[in-house]
């Protein structure tokens, strides 16, 4: 199988998942707190973060599976650069999965609670899980955040391998 015929379209993929990281994360995001408040804007991006983390876990797959392909040809097109692909590849597919099927889903579980225990003025009950669902808040920041980099990374690596491809 030829290499650049599962660069190509991984390449896109590729663009996906940056593309929509940064509109959503430095675009959406900002707007949507900022002109509609916070209780509004949270309950948007609590709709839109399950099909983006499906979203980063198809992508990021599809880079993985391509650098592991990559990879297997690493004679022809560099040891070290084929490694840290799979690599990184690899540790963000992981990490979009662990977003996708536990920090999005636990977050908004733990949002329905806090946001019940506000409106019946039980504030104090509910102080643990809103504690907690910060903490999943600042861990699915850092994961995007690493997941942003991961794909910039992508980004050259693919560049990088198509490049030598055309030698």
């Amino acid at each position: 199988m030829q290499v650049s015929r599962i660069l190509i379209p991984a390449a896109f993929f590729q663009q996906v998942w940056l593309g929509s990281s940064i509109f959503l994360s430095w675009i959406v995001a900002p707007i949507l707190f900022s002109r509609f408040g916070a209780e509004i804007g949270a309950d948007v991006m609590g709709a839109i973060f399950p099909v983006y983390g499906w979203i980063l876990a198809l992508c990021s797959g599809i880079c993985a599976a391509a650098a592991a392909i990559v990879f297997q040809s690493r004679s022809q097109y560099g040891p070290k650069a084929s490694l840290a692909g799979l690599v990184i590849g690899s540790v963000s597919f992981l990490l979009a999965l662990l977003q996708a099927f536990y920090v999005f889903p636990r977050s908004h579980a733990l949002r329905l609670v806090v946001k019940g225990g506000r409106a019946s003025g039980n504030i104090d009950a509910v102080s643990e899980q809103a504690a907690e669902m910060m903490r999943l808040h600042g861990l699915s920041m850092t994961i995007n955040m690493g997941l942003i980099l991961a794909a910039i990374f992508m980004f050259w690596y693919f560049q990088h391998n198509l490049r030598r491809l055309g030698r």
